[in-house]
């Protein structure tokens, strides 16, 4: 339940931290919008657990490059972006993704259709 969950806040800096980190499944990932978010979407979508959520704000604002990315992340699934009406927060749920995913061609790789997201 929710009493049991871990809960671990990793801060500055998220890149670095992204690439050290040993593979592991978290329930939820949120990006906060900066300079870097864009960078930080296709190397966090790796950590997080199948039946997960990825999520963060800056989509449609002024940060195009959020925006693009998180249409990317979608698009390479077939699906449309979801986001929080009346907010900047967008959110991939990973087992919709990978469904899509899946669906749409069984022989592309995923981690090198998120490596063309950035």
């Amino acid at each position: 339940g929710l009493l049991d969950t871990q809960i671990k806040l990793i801060e500055n800096p998220p890149i670095q931290q992204a690439a050290l980190l040993e593979q592991q499944d978290l329930d939820l990932v949120f990006i906060h919008q900066d300079t870097e978010a864009a960078q930080l979407i296709p190397l966090w979508f790796k950590h997080v657990a199948p039946d997960g959520l990825l999520c963060g704000d800056g989509y449609g604002t002024n940060c195009p490059a959020v925006t693009r990315t998180v249409n990317a992340m979608f698009a390479s699934a077939g699906a449309l972006p979801r986001t929080i009406e009346g907010t900047s927060i967008w959110f991939l749920p990973k087992s919709e993704w990978l469904q899509g995913f899946q669906r749409l061609s069984k022989t592309r790789n995923p981690s090198e259709e998120l490596a063309g997201t950035t």
